[in-house]
């Protein structure tokens, strides 16, 4: 799932699609079974 709340972007997986790698550079919230960060939007021209 990815949603965009005004300049941010964030994104859901199941949190069993995260690699242990990828979850220490993201740094993602647990809400129940799924894994969900954000990230802010580069500048749109």
């Amino acid at each position: 799932m990815l949603v965009r709340l005004g300049s941010w972007i964030c994104a859901c997986l199941p949190k069993r699609h995260l690699s242990d790698e990828m979850r220490k550079r993201i740094r993602p919230v647990t809400l129940g079974w799924m894994s969900c960060w954000c990230d802010k939007a580069e500048n749109e021209s």
